[in-house]
């Protein structure tokens, strides 16, 4: 259980909506994208489309245009938005983080990647 809490307080990390000095939100990541593929390609075998989606979690929460910026992998994903969206897909939201974790593990030594461990 540990091990999904860190992966949990990690992902907040990774998936919140960082604003980089300037003003501008930092351009979503390796993980993120790959979030947004699971969420492709569940929607796709569920034969869901982006306002089904939005109207599933909830009127005002995420809008149909959210939802094709997040399916894009366009638009950083909000914690509580990502556990929405899995829970109207039917995917657990932490193995769907995981998944990404696991797909994305070499993101770590790319030269984006510009966070120093503690």
């Amino acid at each position: 259980m540990e091990q999904s809490a860190q992966l949990v307080q990690y992902s907040l990390y990774l998936c919140d909506n960082p604003v980089m000095a300037g003003g501008s939100k930092s351009a979503p990541g390796p993980l993120t994208q790959e979030i947004a593929t699971i969420i492709r390609e569940r929607m796709a075998r569920m034969k869901i489309n982006d306002l089904a989606l939005s109207r599933a979690i909830g009127e005002g929460r995420i809008s149909r245009p959210q939802v094709q910026k997040i399916k894009a992998g366009t638009k950083q994903i909000d914690m509580e938005d990502l556990e929405r969206i899995c829970w109207a897909l039917g995917l657990d939201f932490l193995a769907t983080l995981a998944q990404a974790d696991a797909a994305t593990a070499s993101r770590h030594v790319e030269p984006e990647w510009d966070v120093k461990p503690l």
